[in-house]
């Protein structure tokens, strides 16, 4: 494939409706695969949206919330943070201190 840019492999119709146009080079189940893709019937252009907020816009706070939410999700409901007893249980370990400080 010379042309990687995808609007190179979309195409309109009479009607004005787009389509893909990628069958006369790809394998039939890439074909099938990118037939199934939706293509946009509007002329809006691209743009970067961030989930991690409600109006799509990135900030470092927006990104911290985010993280904090993310992990919490790794918290054991009823037995804490479950990296804190891992790490509580090597510091724990009966072990010469010169091998923990490899940990």
């Amino acid at each position: 494939m010379q042309n990687l840019l995808v609007v190179v492999w979309i195409e309109t119709n009479e009607e004005g409706m787009k389509f893909w146009n990628v069958g006369q080079v790809l394998s039939e189940i890439e074909y099938q695969d990118i037939s199934n893709i939706r293509l946009a019937q509007s002329e809006q252009d691209d743009f970067l949206q961030w989930h991690g907020t409600k109006n799509g816009e990135f900030s470092v706070r927006s990104a911290y919330h985010f993280e904090m939410q993310r992990s919490k999700s790794f918290v054991g409901s009823s037995h804490g943070d479950v990296n804190a007893q891992i790490w509580k249980k090597i510091w724990e370990a009966k072990v010469p201190p010169k091998v923990k400080s490899v940990l």
